[in-house]
């Protein structure tokens, strides 16, 4: 039997009348964590497809089923439902009685939102932002993409992890995947897996981000995979008060040890921190060429152009770029490249 909580319809009766409401649930259930993954996406599948078969409304307008997206939680799994679905319950309703038939024992509620520390959107902050090993890819017009070798995302991924954690390494920590509501992960829970089955859920379009906070000091490892981006932050008041300097030694450091797995990088600073966690800290800067509203071309693509910062090539980049010169080579295998100037690093 699968129980759906009266405060799911009450909630969406509240949002509804919103722009683009999105309701987060958790189900619970006996299920194992990949079992139970395994079963909502089945449900959520099929709830989709047949709801895709409603004729359209007699202006032509196509029937909306919203949109739905999932993933592990600690206490079951996570799911989202949002992109302005016209009948809401059906969408639960649908997948309720798939899981039901299937003969899963479940109950569906609201995904209850976790106490953690509010972070600000504007705060002094560092950006160690990386490009794993892969191959540039086109969508379509002026828009590229970047396609990830699997076992460098994976060491990319696993390194930040680590890094993350180790801001707080007795403190919980936080994820968010894609639009879900965060959660919070206790460091004795298995925190790769939750992470490796987000990147799974958002492995087309969407961010996975960790977070760790003290009272001065936060960091994030912020992950989009359909770009290859693994983005380490780090920011807080101690930066602004003076603190910066080992923690740009320490992104530094970073970047500089991944040779292995990644073809790109460099770290900069900024303020905004939701635009860093997306990859778009280019807001923070003055406008550059391959800005464009239009384009996914805010971040530069690394066999096309490199923008200012310290930056590691590799031989794969290496030759392909124009390198300006006001630069200071170190002779490594993984070659920084440092842009100098008269100017301190804090103004």
């Amino acid at each position: 039997m699968i129980r759906i909580s009266d405060r799911v319809w009450k909630h969406w009766e509240e949002v509804e009348q919103f722009d683009r409401p999105g309701v987060d649930l958790l189900f619970s259930s006996g299920l194992g964590e990949e079992e139970a993954l395994a079963a909502v996406t089945r449900a959520a599948d099929e709830t989709i497809r047949e709801l895709e078969t409603r004729p359209p409304h007699p202006t032509g307008e196509p029937f909306s089923t919203g949109s739905w997206s999932a993933t592990p939680a600690p206490k079951g799994i996570a799911l989202r439902i949002d992109e302005e679905p016209e009948d809401f319950e059906a969408v639960v309703r649908g997948i309720a009685t798939r899981l039901e038939a299937s003969g899963v024992d479940g109950a569906f509620d609201l995904l209850a939102a976790e106490p953690a520390p509010r972070l600000p959107e504007l705060v002094d902050l560092l950006e160690c932002r990386l490009r794993v090993a892969g191959a540039r890819h086109h969508f379509r017009g002026p828009n590229w993409g970047w396609r990830p070798e699997p076992g460098a995302l994976a060491a990319g991924v696993d390194a930040a992890i680590e890094w993350c954690a180790a801001n707080a390494p007795k403190l919980p920590l936080s994820l968010a995947v894609g639009l879900i509501a965060p959660v919070t992960i206790d460091p004795s829970e298995d925190v790769r897996s939750f992470v490796r089955h987000g990147l799974e859920t958002k492995a087309d379009v969407g961010v996975v981000r960790l977070t760790s906070t003290t009272p001065n000091r936060f960091r994030v490892a912020s992950f989009e995979p359909s770009r290859g981006r693994v983005s380490l932050i780090e920011g807080g008041s101690a930066i602004g008060n003076g603190a910066w300097q080992p923690a740009l030694e320490g992104l530094q450091a970073f970047s500089g040890s991944a040779a292995s797995w990644a073809v790109y990088g460099f770290v900069k600073r900024g303020s905004r921190r939701i635009d860093a966690e997306l990859g778009l800290l280019f807001m923070d800067w003055v406008p550059v060429p391959h800005q464009s509203a239009n384009t996914r071309l805010g971040a530069a693509f690394e066999d096309r152009l490199v923008p200012f910062g310290g930056q590691p090539l590799t031989s794969l980049v290496e030759g392909t770029v124009p390198i300006p010169d006001l630069v200071k080579r170190a002779r490594k295998d993984f070659e920084p490249i440092l842009f100098t100037d008269d100017v301190a690093w804090g103004r």
